[in-house]
């Protein structure tokens, strides 16, 4: 996770698909490390491996286009095996813009205990 923030700049804008407390708009990675991260990671078990599997799709210098896989459990011990697509543009070397395309019905599932009244913290998703 580390060498991921480290290709960010520090005010990247990043857009979350769906609607739940892991989604949205998201300015800046103080708000990613801060606010987004710990609730994601309070939810994973210890073992929950990111970036198990990961292509670039396409790039063309200031725009790329990747999948990503993760695997693993809850903490509660449910699976949470997720696939990203990830839509990036990169400024100065570094990651500026990210749109990410998750199955936000297996985050609400998993996370979120199905929970259907998940309020979204961050405004919506922008493109």
């Amino acid at each position: 996770m580390s060498r991921f923030l480290d290709t960010m700049h520090d005010n990247v804008q990043l857009d979350l698909s769906g609607v739940t407390p892991l989604s949205g708009h998201i300015d800046g990675k103080d708000t990613l490390c801060n606010q987004v991260f710990p609730l994601l990671m309070e939810q994973l078990a210890d073992d929950f491996q990111f970036c198990t599997k990961w292509k670039v799709m396409c790039s063309n210098g200031e725009m790329a286009v990747a999948i990503m896989e993760a695997r693993g459990n809850t903490k509660s011990g449910k699976n949470y095996d997720q696939r990203y697509c990830h839509i990036f543009r990169v400024t100065e070397g570094r990651i500026s813009r990210l749109w990410e395309f998750y199955d936000s019905e297996l985050v609400r599932n998993s996370l979120f205990d199905g929970e259907n009244e998940l309020t979204p913290l961050f405004p919506p998703f922008e493109f």
